[in-house]
């Protein structure tokens, strides 16, 4: 095969579902850092991230905040709760720096429409035999989607899994493929591991 016949790799992205885990507040970042400094400070290594419903419901205060001192390249996912309800007004203070919003649970038809009305993506499960990895499609998009949700459940911690399983899905991916590590305590081994799984294969 020529090289002009071969596939470029999309780039891969490696983040968390939040980014303010209790852990992470006591090893990973600085112990004198403002609070509104984190994401800041996490988009410095980690370039993608979900946000769970129950943080950014209530108020995007925070969120906002954070996301100034991010690049303008960085991803910022929502996740919806499982049962459809109106979004927040609030949302339209950051619906500039939204990348998608992410139906993780229940039925996505139901939150078309609200997602349509705001012009935002909206990410829904891609059933895929073939990967232990949960692939998202976003709706209107006739590409597979480029979001893979991933927890301890795929064994990542095993790095020959993860590399079969990355070359799985960067099958399906086009420019840039998010990958976010969705446990209640995301390992930053892990994620780390991937990224270095990604660059060796040259994502």
């Amino acid at each position: 095969m020529s090289g002009s016949d071969t596939k470029q790799l999309a780039d891969v992205v490696v983040g968390a579902r939040g980014w303010l885990h209790q852990s992470w507040l006591e090893s990973y970042y600085p112990e004198d850092i403002p609070d509104e400094w984190r994401l800041g400070y996490y988009g410095n290594e980690f370039n993608t991230v979900l946000v769970p419903w129950e943080q950014w419901q209530v108020s995007v205060e925070a969120l906002e905040e954070g996301l100034d001192d991010t690049s303008d390249d960085f991803h910022l996912y929502l996740e919806l709760p499982e049962a459809v309800q109106p979004l927040p007004a609030h949302l339209s203070e950051i619906l500039d720096r939204i990348t998608g919003l992410v139906c993780t649970k229940g039925e996505a038809t139901g939150w078309q429409e609200p997602c349509s009305v705001l012009n935002v993506a909206l990410f829904s499960l891609l059933p895929n035999e073939k990967s232990l990895l949960n692939c998202f499609r976003a709706s209107g998009n006739d590409k597979l989607a480029e979001l893979v949700l991933v927890d301890k459940s795929t064994g990542i911690d095993d790095l020959a899994l993860m590399r079969e399983q990355l070359e799985l899905v960067l099958g399906l991916a086009d420019k840039r493929l998010d990958l976010i590590f969705v446990d209640e305590t995301p390992a930053l081994d892990s994620m780390r591991n991937t990224q270095m799984i990604a660059e060796l294969l040259g994502a």
